[in-house]
């Protein structure tokens, strides 16, 4: 049986037990909420270390990009620089290249300027050799004082496209030494080509006139173009199978005793006025050259006769180049017909105001025309007054 003594020790014990027993609940409660504390702790740093490797893995996939772009640029860039090296090659190759081009270039030039300096040397050789032809063609066209003195009023417009012309003129006066009766011939022509060519073939031309006229005595218009047409195809050595080149031509006879002006035109245009008629006559002249024909059996010239007793003429014998001048705002030729109405207008004018009328048409045609000043052939014109004043 257990007495009270030790019923109370018993119940002390089983109170100190309780009292343990709270106690370490407590603790136990107290271990409890610090390792549920601690849990969510580290469950929080989890998720935490969750998202910062998720960001991590985002930032390592967003640097394998760039990585990948870095390499692509790199390899780029790797191709660039080969590409760079290649065009320095190429261009140090063209450099060397241009380098002997132009050391040849150099030496290219200098043997042009020396093949410069002969061909100018040259050239003044030849200017100056041309220049004393022209002297020597000027010597022998017929002077000035001559047309004054044979007839009332005159004009000479000749102007050759270079030094030497292709164009001519030609004056005779015959005197019968047994009738005293006198001839005035007159003679223009217009050669095949122009410059030396033309000069040569003009002065053939000139030489054969003092032959057929001077010492033939050969007086008739359309017989001297005959003989003329002759002796420049025999002076020539032309045949049916060669040579074309020609003279057109047109010849006057002033008959100064019977007052008569007989003419004769080898594909050369002749006009004139006669007394106060105010309209321009033209004579077109026959379709053969002196020279250069096919078939000289077939070649004839006709004779015009005007008779001065009807009234003074004025009359001109022209080349083609005046009319075939190319100039005005649409660069188009001169043309016979602007040239026909130029002579109607000033034919009240002296023969004199007519040729400086003459050389400013030309001048003003030519300057407005839509290319520049440039002369397209030799020119001539000769116009005189004779019969009654």
């Amino acid at each position: 049986m257990i007495n009270d003594t030790d019923k109370d020790a018993l119940q002390l014990l089983i109170d100190e037990a309780n009292k343990k027993n709270q106690e370490l609940s407590a603790e136990l409660e107290k271990s409890r909420r610090e390792v549920k504390r601690y849990h969510e702790e580290v469950m929080a740093q989890r998720e935490f270390l969750l998202m910062i490797n998720d960001e991590m893995k985002q930032k390592n996939k967003v640097l394998e990009n760039k990585n990948g772009e870095i390499q692509q640029k790199s390899q780029e860039i790797h191709q660039q620089n080969e590409e760079i090296q290649q065009q320095n090659e190429e261009i140090m190759m063209q450099r060397d290249y241009l380098v002997q081009l132009n050391e040849a270039i150099s030496k290219q030039k200098e043997e042009l300027e020396e093949k410069s300096s002969l061909l100018q040397d040259k050239n003044n050789a030849i200017t100056a050799s041309i220049n004393y032809s022209a002297r020597i063609q000027k010597a022998m066209l017929p002077e000035l004082n001559t047309f004054e003195r044979l007839f009332h009023d005159y004009l000479v417009f000749y102007v050759p496209r270079d030094i030497v012309s292709g164009d001519f003129y030609w004056l005779h006066e015959y005197i019968d030494e047994h009738t005293g009766s006198t001839k005035v011939i007159v003679a223009a022509g217009d050669c095949t080509g122009h410059g030396v060519p033309g000069a040569l073939l003009s002065m053939l031309g000139y030489q054969l006139l003092n032959d057929v006229v001077v010492k033939r005595e050969i007086h008739q218009p359309a017989r001297i173009l005959t003989e003329l047409n002759i002796a420049l195809e025999r002076s020539l050595k032309q045949t049916l199978l060669s040579g074309r080149d020609s003279i057109d031509m047109a010849v006057a006879v002033w008959d100064k005793n019977n007052d008569v002006l007989t003419t004769a035109s080898a594909k050369s245009a002749i006009y004139y006025f006669q007394g106060n008629q105010t309209d321009l006559i033209e004579i077109k002249g026959d379709r053969f050259s002196v020279g250069g024909n096919i078939d000289n059996k077939r070649v004839a010239f006709s004779d015009h006769t005007i008779d001065l007793k009807k009234g003074k003429v004025n009359f001109y014998m022209t080349s083609d180049g005046y009319r075939d001048q190319f100039g005005g705002p649409y660069d188009k030729k001169f043309t016979g017909k602007r040239l026909r109405q130029l002579l109607i207008d000033n034919q009240a004018r002296t023969m004199y105001e007519q040729r400086n009328l003459l050389a400013e048409e030309l001048r003003e045609w030519m300057s407005s025309s839509v290319l520049g000043y440039r002369q397209t052939d030799d020119i001539m014109l000769i116009g005189f007054c004779v019969g009654a004043t």
